[in-house]
């Protein structure tokens, strides 16, 4: 499930330029998220009052990391609003489809 139908909003430019290296996600209750995801073993960058902003370092971040903080995410922000999936889950990709590599 993609992350706008779960309210969350994205709150950085969408031009590159004006962006910098990180963006910034956003939902009314991200506070109470945040600390979900801490408790589930995920560390986001929480910003008051509603953003948890992702700026990631190829130096020290693995995309399974990242896949699994997004989906994570997305999970927990679907169990906040009642919401699951189509198979009667909460969805567990956060919303992103990843190619494998050939």
């Amino acid at each position: 499930m993609p992350l706008p139908p779960l309210g969350v909003r994205f709150a950085s430019p969408r031009e590159h330029s004006r962006r910098g290296g990180h963006i910034t996600l956003c939902r009314g209750d991200f506070d109470v998220v945040n600390e979900e995801l801490r408790r589930r073993g995920v560390v986001p960058d929480f910003r008051s009052p509603d953003g948890i902003r992702i700026g990631l370092s190829p130096l020290s971040t693995r995309f399974t990391e990242v896949h699994t903080g997004m989906a994570t995410l997305a999970e927990v922000a679907a169990e906040r609003l009642g919401k699951k999936g189509q198979d009667g889950n909460a969805p567990t990709d956060g919303g992103f489809r990843h190619r494998r590599r050939r």
